[in-house]
């Protein structure tokens, strides 16, 4: 079957307080707008059926809770940008499934703990 066509899907500078589900992107989206919303948190799974997703971008919102998990089925995630948001502590479960990622941006966070082995998870990534 032909590639559905690559979407980009912006949801930039509102008040969501949540990732959409997925369910409800079209298929083929490749890059995810999420900046400047009031996200609160990422639960485990959150972006489960974007499977072709390269870009996630959730800068400037208020994410302070990561759950494990929360990345799994994005293994063409390429660009991830977590900054400026209230995310206080990184576990090695925090970036599991992400095997292409190539950049990260987590500046701007409150970090009080980043376990050993948190970027293990990440084999593409360009340091």
């Amino acid at each position: 079957a032909p590639n559905p066509a690559r979407r980009r899907v912006v949801c930039g500078g509102g008040d969501l307080p949540e990732p959409p589900e997925p369910s409800l992107l079209p298929n083929g989206t490749v890059t995810l707008l999420l900046s400047n919303n009031k996200i609160t948190g990422l639960r485990n799974g959150s972006f489960l059926g974007l499977p072709l997703l390269e870009k996630l971008d959730l800068r400037n919102n208020v994410i302070s809770t990561v759950q494990p998990g929360a990345f799994l089925g994005l293994g063409e995630l390429k660009r991830l940008d977590l900054s400026n948001n209230r995310i206080g502590c990184l576990t090695s479960e925090t970036f599991q499934g992400l095997p292409r990622l190539l950049r990260l941006n987590i500046s701007g966070n409150i970090f009080s703990s980043v376990q050993p082995g948190v970027f293990d998870e990440l084999p593409a990534l360009k340091v």
